[in-house]
């Protein structure tokens, strides 16, 4: 763990860096901070994600997340916060780690963990992929979306 690198990739949303910037100027941790901070083109995603031994989503409020299905998708353990559309949608030391929202303490604990140990962060991420596999595939997507069809079809003949 003594060649940990913080990538930090994506235009906010919402949000002004320069804070996170500030942030990472008073720790002194530039040197191991690589920073993307500009919209990342879909061709592109690919390579960020291969790049990366653990993926880290400390949202505050959020409804869904296509970086967390992305993340699961590339087999790389995510650290989340603990909030219910993730908990839909993942399962807290099967496909992810969960982190008490807004707890930074709790956070750096699991992030800590996660990178000290390569066969936890391993089992997240095939976990994740599996997860993948299994529940969210376009095969499974496209034969719940048929009997959604179906079953609309179903309903309207009754009328």
């Amino acid at each position: 763990m003594t060649n940990v690198n913080l990538l930090i990739a994506g235009k906010p949303w919402q949000d002004d860096f320069l804070k996170y910037q500030k942030i990472i100027d008073d720790l002194k941790i530039n040197d191991h901070c690589t920073l993307h901070i500009n919209f990342i083109k879909s061709d592109d995603l690919k390579h960020y994600y291969s790049a990366s031994d653990l993926i880290i989503l400390p949202y505050s409020k959020i409804y869904q997340s296509g970086v967390l299905m992305m993340s699961l998708s590339f087999g790389k353990a995510v650290v989340l916060s603990d909030l219910e559309p993730f908990k839909e949608v993942v399962e807290d030391q099967k496909s992810a780690l969960f982190f008490n929202s807004g707890d930074k303490n709790n956070l750096a604990e699991v992030v800590l963990k996660a990178l000290k140990d390569d066969s936890l962060r391993n089992r997240i991420g095939e976990g994740g992929l599996d997860l993948m596999k299994k529940k969210f595939s376009w095969n499974n997507i496209g034969e719940l979306t048929k009997d959604a069809y179906l079953k609309m079809d179903y309903f309207y003949k009754k009328k």
